[in-house]
């Protein structure tokens, strides 16, 4: 059989608590504690029980809101605080009363109540139904104290007894499959008698068991209850969760395998009272007035005279901010569940008992401290499981108290002040503790050096194979083979409470950070996986930056919400980083119970941008592995991410403008867009073609106009405007982004305007005559593609944004048909008839290469408009126009184009601010590249721009273009550089020429041959062998030399070059 032992769902390394971030550097995380998540992950057992399921509601939720519970005052039924007269019938009284409504707040006044006014056993006061609160004034001495006078000796009787009045059982069904301890499900004979939400008692009672349970360690035969009368005792309390034929899963883990004996197990009913608690009292009892010191079973009185609480039958209760003073017996479980004790003080004079469970399921006992010392420190006993001590503080040199009868899954989780010898209870009842008793991180003081846990005579100390983990304070040795794991003895280990950690694994969303994927220049993919939303709806995110901040998020420089997620993949796209630099990220999630961290930060970093080139250059560039055709669907290009989506998939590059700066660059085989892309980013865009490229349809990158409460957005290298001079937006910028944008207005009155942002043309200035435009920026050649800048924003207007840069680079054919429109333009200020406006944003950048380039549409880099002044005279500037740039190496048509560059408008009849000044349109040879460089060389030609690549300047019989494919001048004879024949050692004809590396006219260099020199006879030479090696003094050019075929008496070799 195969059991699943996590019934909701499998986790892995997870988040900590936020609590648990400041345990000491030194410690270590605990191997114990990575197999339990492990095996949780992959459903086998872990060594760890799980604890978690321990407080009320097993910590799920907190201890209940009572604001609405009625209230019942003990002092309106009798009850008369410092009168020195005995007050129990009242309080009786008082709580009959609440429990008679169904729910109620038993209320105590500051002051003293007397109890107890005689010494006859079981007169005592009860609380026998649900819903009932007994709630003090305080625990101090100013506060609220129940003072018990009289002792009343026996044991097992205490002056308030919580319980059902009714605690009988009834055999409801009975196991019929064994399953292994920590899982969640059983098998029965028949569910009929169940139901979902039941409590339960699983229980048996078996000789056979108990042999099998402790095995392979040998029961004593003196232990006499466990090995010859009773025999093991299951008793353990669980809740019905599901009910599906004959198997029934349970809400709580099992703390025991269940194993199949000639005893039966049997599921029987439970019953009890729900949702008791008690707040806020001193409970003081009068064995301080006791002339003697206490002797442990010195006699009754010593041991049993003044006992204050016992819960019996009780689920999801609560006590808490309470002082027990001055008892022989304080607190007392007996088949409890889900019940949470804090900040509760044991003090006074020392007695017998301060808190005991025992036959109960998830007491948690939570930052309590014994100051007076009982003989009995924080104890379990009989079958009792899942007990967790968190930080409970000791006296000093005190004992724990497994009261034998094999209690057993008990947690002393950052107990200090306390040791593990001298353990209660009667030898026929060994072993002390049963198996799981787990002491993590545990701070020992006092007791024996040296622990047997499974001697062959009795000791203080019968432990059933227990854990340790993080044993500090003082130093003791473990005899080997008596207990199972002792991990990092001497120092702590993490996580610094394991009780925490596993209530926030299991309640918790749990996220693990997973490498970074897409990588690139600027952006990279982070990734993370939730395991697990724990319970409730998870939210996540990534913290990210330069840095690794670890788990303060006060140390990451930046955060991406992911909003809602559910349980899977999750990513977020990181954009605007640097080109080769490191960087870090760690996942977040968090739901209504706890938020947290994954386990590991990752870090990356961005590649370097130094393999592409220039933009206006196909050859830099490897190409998509694909064509765009006119059938292609739209498509979506992501400038900063690089990502092409729509109709076809790839990724783009990264190119450097001449001023260093990234444009986003997508290649491919060839280009014929006729659907209109949908485009993103802020990185400039640029389409390119290995071939020819051909627009037929729109493409726009305009930068979106102000509003009232924001400004304009810039896409595609257009810089966004000035924000909306808004109260609700203190710190964001106002002045317009980019290198022309203009100021923005911070005055806040209705007569404030900002003036429109500068680029191929200065902006226009705004109306109240203190706005200056923005200034141009950048060249006419657009020697780097820039885009637009934004114009300032100013009371409740954000200003209108840049326009963006495009560009569109062709290695042939450039066209851009009649049906095509390309925009730049900036976006309008904002306006709405007042006086105040802000302006608008300049045009953008369009840049166009081929070697052929044809134009019959619209190229459009228009400023915006200012905002709408009609109804004043002071409105916004209008944004400068744009510049374009068409680059063509060998012929241009322009004849049907529509090219315009036009300052923005200001926006009324009367208003006085400025229109944006007209940008620029450049249009030249193809001069870049290798070309270029080589004619700012040539000292002949005056104007490069003009030359004539036919011509012969330098009269050496060669043609500037021949000169340029060799690596010759056109100042000086350049025979030399003429192919020329030789040949190598062994004999062979070689061929040697000059090529050209690169450059953005790519020429053919075509080696052909014949025999007869009859025009139609040449062929290409097929070589023997080619070398191809950079040329040893021409700079940019490679030296190619061909080795001819041997075996031949004559042939013509001849060298074309064709651009």
């Amino acid at each position: 059989m195969q059991f699943l032992f996590d019934r909701n769902i499998t986790r892995i390394l997870c988040v900590m608590p936020l609590l648990l971030f400041a345990q000491s550097i030194l410690a270590t995380e605990s191997a114990l504690w990575t197999q339990f998540k492990e095996a949780k992950l992959s459903a086998t057992e872990p060594t760890l029980p799980d604890f978690s399921y321990a407080g009320y509601n097993y910590s799920e939720t907190p201890i209940p809101d009572t604001s609405s519970w009625p209230i019942f005052d003990v002092t309106d039924y009798g009850a008369v605080v410092n009168d020195g007269n005995y007050d129990d019938a009242a309080i009786q009284a008082t709580i009959d009363a609440a429990q008679a409504a169904g729910s109620g707040i038993v209320f105590f006044p500051a002051g003293r109540l007397m109890l107890s006014p005689n010494t006859t056993v079981g007169e005592n006061i009860f609380v026998t139904g649900s819903n009932i609160l007994l709630r003090g004034s305080g625990s101090g001495e100013d506060g609220t104290i129940l003072f018990k006078d009289k002792m009343k000796v026996e044991n097992g009787r205490f002056i308030f007894e919580i319980g059902p009045t009714d605690t009988s059982e009834s055999e409801l069904t009975t196991v019929v499959s064994a399953a292994p301890r920590q899982s969640y499900t059983i098998e029965v004979a028949d569910a009929s008698s169940l139901s979902v939400g039941q409590r339960i008692i699983i229980h048996c009672t078996s000789l056979s068991y108990a042999a099998e349970y402790y095995s392979p360690q040998i029961i004593n035969p003196d232990w006499t209850r466990i090995s010859q009368t009773n025999g093991f005792n299951i008793r353990e309390l669980h809740t019905v969760e599901s009910i599906n034929g004959h198997t029934i899963t349970l809400r709580e883990p099992l703390h025991l395998p269940l194993i199949l004996t000639s005893d039966p197990i049997e599921v029987k009913s439970h019953n009890r009272i729900v949702n008791i608690g008690i707040e806020d009292i001193q409970f003081k009892g009068n064995w301080d007035s006791y002339p003697e010191s206490f002797v442990h079973h010195k006699d009754n009185i010593h041991d049993y005279a003044w006992n204050a609480i016992r819960f019996d039958n009780v689920e999801n209760g609560w006590m808490r901010n309470c002082d027990f003073k001055d008892w022989n017996q304080a607190v007392y479980f007996d088949g409890c569940a889900a019940f949470t004790v804090e900040n509760v003080i044991f003090s006074g004079k020392k007695g017998h008992t301060s808190i005991h469970t025992r036959r109960s399921y998830g007491i948690l006992i939570k930052d309590c401290q014994d100051t007076a010392g009982h003989h009995h420190g924080p104890g379990v006993g009989y079958w009792g499981c899942g007990t967790v001590y968190l930080r409970y503080q000791m006296a000093g040199n005190q004992r724990i108290d497994a009261h034998s009868g094999s209690p057993y899954a008990t947690l002393m989780d950052g107990v200090t002040g306390g040791h593990f010898d001298g353990n209660g209870g009667p030898y026929i009842s060994y072993p002390h503790h049963g198996r799981d008793f787990v002491a993590w991180n545990f701070n020992v003081d006092g007791g024996t050096s040296t622990y047997d846990f499974w001697p062959d005579s009795r000791n203080g100390h019968t432990f059933s194979m227990p854990i340790f983990a993080g044993l500090q304070g003082q130093s003791i040795s473990l005899t080997a083979g008596s207990y199972q794991v002792n991990e990092s003895p001497g120092s702590a280990v993490e996580p610094a409470s394991l009780f925490e950690a596993q209530l926030q694994f299991r309640l918790g969303p749990t996220v693990e950070t997973m490498s970074v994927s897409s990588l690139r220049s600027n952006s990279a993919t982070a990734n993370a996986k939730l395991l697990s939303a724990g319970q409730g709806t998870a939210e996540a995110g990534f913290y990210w930056g330069s840095t690794d901040g670890g788990t303060d998020p006060q140390a990451w420089a930046n955060f991406q919400s992911l909003g809602s997620v559910t349980v899977g993949a999750i990513s977020a796209q990181l954009s605007n980083l640097n080109p080769d630099q490191t960087y870090w990220y760690r996942a977040w999630s968090s739901n209504s119970h706890y938020e947290g961290w994954a386990s590991d930060s990752v870090s990356f970093t961005t590649n370097p941008v130094t393999a592409d080139g220039s933009i206006l250059n196909p050859e830099n560039f490897t190409a998509i592995e694909q064509s765009i055709t006119s059938a292609t669907p739209a498509l979506t290009f992501d400038t900063d991410t690089l990502q092409v989506s729509g109709g076809l998939t790839g990724i783009g590059h990264y190119g450097v403008n001449q001023d260093g700066s990234l444009v986003s660059v997508f290649p491919f085989q060839a280009v014929d867009l006729s659907s209109p892309p949908v485009i993103t980013g802020k990185l400039p865009f640029v389409l390119m073609s290995e071939t020819n490229l051909r627009v037929n349809t729109s493409i726009t990158v305009d930068g979106s106009k102000g509003s009232h409460t924001q400004h304009g957005i810039g896409i595609s290298g257009g810089g966004d405007g000035g924000d909306a001079n808004r109260p609700e937006t203190p710190g964001n910028p106002l002045d317009g982004q980019g290198p022309g944008g203009s100021s923005g207005n911070s005055l806040g009155t209705d007569s404030t305007t900002s003036g429109g942002a500068g680029f191929g043309g200065s902006g226009g200035d705004g109306g109240d005559g203190s706005s200056a435009g923005g200034s141009s920026y950048g060249d006419t050649q657009l020697s780097s593609l820039i885009g637009g800048s934004g114009a300032g924003g100013t009371l409740n207007k954000g200003g209108g944004a840049g326009g963006g840069a495009i560009g569109l680079v062709a290695s042939e054919t450039l066209e851009v048909t009649d049906n095509a429109t390309i925009r730049a333009r900036g976006g309008k200020g904002t306006g709405s008839g007042s006086q105040l406006t802000s302006g608008g944003g300049s045009g953008g950048a369009i840049l166009l290469r081929g070697e052929y380039v044809i134009i019959n549409g619209i190229l459009d880099v228009s400023g915006g408009n200012g905002g709408d002044a009609s109804g004043g005279q002071l409105g916004g500037g209008g944004g400068g126009g744009g510049r374009i740039a068409i680059y063509y190496h060998r012929s241009l048509d322009t004849t049907n184009s529509t090219l315009t560059v036009s300052g923005g408008q200001p926006i009324g009849t009367s208003s006085s601010a400025q229109t944006g000044n007209d940008g620029t349109i450049y249009t030249g040879l193809d001069n870049d590249g290798l070309a270029a460089q080589w004619l700012n060389n040539e000292t002949s030609i005056a104007d490069p721009t003009t030359i004539d690549w036919s011509t012969d300047y330098d009269n050496d019989g060669l043609s500037a273009r021949l000169e340029y494919s060799l690596g010759g001048s056109t100042t000086s004879a350049d025979t030399a550089l003429l192919p020329n024949l030789s040949t190598d050692s062994s004999g062979a004809m070689q061929y040697r020429y000059s090529q050209k590396q690169s450059g953005i006219d790519p020429a053919d260099y075509i080696v052909n041959t014949t025999t007869t020199l009859e025009p139609d006879d040449w062929t290409l030479l097929v070589p023997q062998k080619v070398e191809i090696i950079p040329h040893p003094t021409l700079s940019g050019y490679n030296q190619v030399t061909v080795t001819l075929p041997s075996g031949e008496l004559r042939r013509f070799i001849q060298l074309r070059i064709r651009q």
